[in-house]
């Protein structure tokens, strides 16, 4: 197998280095082992329930006196942070789809994130703004350069762990995936400088693996931070609803970093809880991470692949014929504010996550395709009267089963009058601990 190769191996992530890319042969360079990964978060039960009014636990959360945004114009005052939390029952994980059918820096100034000047403002890096080197068969060249700390996780994609560059001290993410499932995100990570993505500052490779240096997000995932909103009550798991400021300042970002990939024609396409990182524990900021999916799209022309997490794919992508285009996203973030909102997915009345369970998808696909395509959206008012309304319209405006009818993501973030209430920080900012 081909594997990347560079000119010099010396630069510190970060380094703006021009490179010279060329084709290499099969070569062994597997990692020396490492611990075992952290248990991973209890499923809790789901069960049912409600609880009183109370304050928000994440005291980091503030709503500022004023958090207009800088378009001329806008309305004045942000949104509630003191929307009550209600009790709701927690669904099942959903199961990830994957079917084949087809085929420079951000400018110092402060950036505008209305409309078409986001991805304006925030450009794609060049394509040899990330550092590609080869250590050949000596792995200890890696862990000579990057002290291991802790893992991270693991998966099917690989592993993560946290380590530190023993000449600057800054620490980072290792990421361990196999060569030949990082081709096509390493050549769309690599472009990508946004204050909510993670970016890639590095890549080491040989003939079988990569070794991605990436923004080190200590605060998790969001799977776990809707986790930690589960409180026990009476031998009863309950879902902690987050205020509807919460929710609002997650949903921005997220449509935030959508904006910016969209005008520079890439779709996510995995948008979901455990692709979006908290760069720290107690901290509000999130990142879009995990471009496997992703792919280069064209104005105007429809995907037709099967592909992504199914209770966050969008009807269109669902369907016999699947035809889709990069409002995909915009639906999966509707579909990902609407889990912090209920702890429920979209369609959780109409099939039952339970189902993904078998390995086997051609027993439950097309059923469950069948159901996501018939259900309607339901919005039940003893559980959203407790979020503010502009809350439930953006979402209700992001879940609209008509794709030619939804919003893309920059016109949700013009129009919706309770989202520019919401502040976000408007500098990227650095994850380097």
């Amino acid at each position: 197998m081909a594997a990347l190769k560079a000119e010099g191996s010396s630069a510190e992530p970060g380094d703006s280095l021009p490179i010279k890319l060329e084709i290499d042969g099969e070569e062994d360079f597997s990692p020396k082992a490492s611990p075992p990964p952290p248990p991973t978060p209890e499923d809790f039960s789901p069960v049912s329930g409600r609880l009183a009014p109370r304050p928000s636990r994440s005291s980091n959360f503030q709503a500022p006196e004023s958090a207009l945004p800088s378009e001329p114009g806008s309305p004045g005052s942000p949104g509630s942070p003191d929307s009550p939390w209600g009790g709701r029952k927690r669904g099942k994980k959903a199961s990830k789809l994957s079917k084949s059918s087809d085929a420079s820096p951000p400018p110092s100034t402060a950036v505008s994130f209305w409309g078409s000047e986001l991805g304006e403002m925030y450009g794609l890096r060049s394509e040899t703004s990330v550092h590609i080197s080869d250590f050949g068969t000596d792995t200890a060249k890696v862990y000579q350069r990057f002290k291991y700390l802790r893992n991270l996780g693991a998966g099917k994609f690989g592993t993560v762990q946290e380590v530190i560059c023993r000449k600057t001290q800054k620490h980072f993410a290792l990421k361990i995936v196999k060569a030949a499932d990082i081709a096509a995100e390493i050549s769309l990570t690599k472009l990508l400088r946004h204050p909510y993505i993670v970016s890639m500052q590095e890549v080491m490779t040989d003939a079988d693996d990569c070794y991605l240096i990436l923004d080190l997000c200590k605060g998790g995932t969001l799977t776990a931070w809707i986790a930690h909103h589960y409180e026990t009550l009476l031998h009863c798991r309950l879902y902690i609803a987050p205020t509807s400021y919460e929710i609002g300042v997650f949903t921005k970002q997220l449509l935030l970093a959508l904006a910016y990939i969209h005008h520079h024609n890439i779709m996510h396409r995995d948008v979901k809880p455990d692709n979006c990182l908290l760069v720290t524990p107690e901290g509000s900021q999130m990142k879009l991470a995990d471009f496997g999916l992703s792919i280069r799209f064209q104005k105007g022309v429809k995907m037709t692949e099967v592909i992504g997490t199914v209770m966050y794919m969008a009807p269109e992508m669902s369907v016999p014929s699947p035809s889709y285009d990069e409002r995909c996203d915009v639906w999966s973030a509707g579909a990902l504010a609407y889990k912090l909102a209920t702890a429920d997915y979209v369609f959780q009345d109409a099939i039952d996550p339970a189902d993904f369970n078998d390995a086997d998808s051609n027993k439950w696909e097309e059923p469950v395709f069948k159901a996501m395509a018939e259900a309607g959206v339901k919005f039940d008012p003893k559980v959203w009267q407790d979020f503010d309304k502009g809350l439930q319209q953006l979402v209700q405006m992001l879940l609209d089963k008509n794709p030619d009818q939804r919003v893309r993501a920059k016109e949700a973030l013009k129009n919706s009058q309770w989202l520019r209430r919401i502040k976000v920080e408007e500098k990227c900012c650095c994850t380097i601990s």
